[in-house]
C-alpha cells in the first residue's frame, strides 16, 4: 500500500541496466530493479508503450522496486539498433511505412 511503511525500517533497492537472452539467442538490454533483502518478491514483466523503453519505464521499475517487486522491463526494440527513444521511434515508423507499403503491393497483385 501506498504510503504504509515504518520510518525506522531499512529500504534499498538495485536498478541497473542488465542483457538478456532473446530470441534465437539475441543479446537485448533490459532495466531491472529489485528491493534489497531476502524476499521471496513477486515479479512484474513490464512492457513499455511507442516509442519505447525510455526514462517513464525506468521510473516505474523503481517504484514497483520500492514497493517490494522484482520488475525487469526488457527493450522490445532491441533489434532495431541503440540510440535514443525517439531514434528508435523513427525508425520503427520507417518499417511501418515499408510494410504498409507491402501489403498495398500485395492486395494489388
Amino acid at each position: 500500500m501506498w504510503n504504509q511503511f515504518n520510518t525506522a525500517d531499512y529500504e534499498g533497492m538495485i536498478a541497473e541496466t542488465v542483457t538478456i537472452k532473446g530470441h534465437n539467442g539475441d543479446q537485448i538490454n533490459a532495466y531491472s530493479a529489485r528491493p534489497i533483502g531476502s524476499g521471496p518478491y513477486p515479479s512484474i514483466v513490464l512492457i513499455h508503450h511507442l516509442p519505447g523503453w525510455d526514462e517513464l519505464y525506468r521510473e516505474f521499475a523503481r517504484r514497483f522496486a520500492h514497493q517490494g517487486f522484482v520488475v525487469i522491463c526488457p527493450d522490445l526494440f532491441a533489434r532495431f539498433g541503440q540510440g535514443s527513444p525517439d531514434d528508435i521511434a523513427s525508425a520503427l515508423v520507417g518499417l511501418e511505412k515499408i510494410f504498409s507499403s507491402l501489403a498495398e503491393k500485395k492486395k494489388s497483385d
